[in-house]
């Protein structure tokens, strides 16, 4: 849930997407995790999903930057929980996990 909750928490009130391209953070399964997070971002833009369309680069890196700040153990652990917790909304938002 504490995933889900930063996400949902930074998507709040930004409009306008631009180009997506998160800083790899170096934990694989963060790395793999965020960049399946972003693909689907970018196909809710393409549907015109008003949730993904509120979304831009500089909430991405906010939420890169947050698991960075967390250390990679830490870091590692929330991002290899992250696939189960986020299928809810991949699932609402077209997307596979």
């Amino acid at each position: 849930m504490f995933l889900r909750a930063v996400l949902a928490a930074t998507a709040l009130s930004l409009s306008s997407l631009s180009a997506f391209a998160f800083d790899p953070i170096g934990v694989p399964a963060c790395d793999e995790f965020f960049k399946k997070y972003e693909t689907c971002l970018a196909k809710g833009v393409a549907k015109g999903d008003t949730f993904t369309e509120g979304m831009n680069k500089g909430m991405i890196d906010a939420i890169v930057k947050d698991f960075k700040e967390m250390g990679p153990e830490k870091a590692a652990e929330e991002c290899k929980k992250a696939p189960e917790e986020m299928k809810e909304f991949y699932k609402e938002h077209g997307c596979s996990d």
